[in-house]
């Protein structure tokens, strides 16, 4: 999972490290059984990421304040957990452009019957 502009956040990646595709959230759901409450996150996580960029400049392209950045990264970082655990132990999260290994945390499912 990694923001890229005017890109869904999310990039499938071969275990060659080649990117295979970046898919919309439709295939998400459906082919990879995503929910759509997390699909819905994702993509307000992803809109705000996309707010701040003006293809007129993109160079100036900064979220309000460091603070403001860094709650967007960690609600990434919590989204990205949340998403490893929904895709299951077969597939490997990363985040971010470095490819931090996400570990999943508890699935939406888990939590509500907690």
């Amino acid at each position: 999972m990694a923001p890229e502009w005017r890109a869904y956040p999310c990039w499938t990646i071969t275990s060659d490290d080649a990117v295979r595709d970046n898919p919309p959230y439709s295939a998400l759901s459906k082919d990879c059984g995503v929910s759509d409450s997390l699909l819905r996150e994702l993509d307000e996580w992803d809109e705000e990421f996309q707010a701040i960029w003006d293809p007129n400049d993109p160079a100036s392209a900064a979220f309000p304040s460091e603070e403001a950045e860094n709650r967007w990264v960690e609600r990434g970082k919590e989204l990205a957990r949340e998403l490893a655990a929904e895709l299951g132990p077969d597939v490997r999260v990363t985040y971010g452009h470095e490819k931090e290994l996400i570990q999943p945390g508890e699935s939406r499912e888990q939590r509500n019957e907690n």
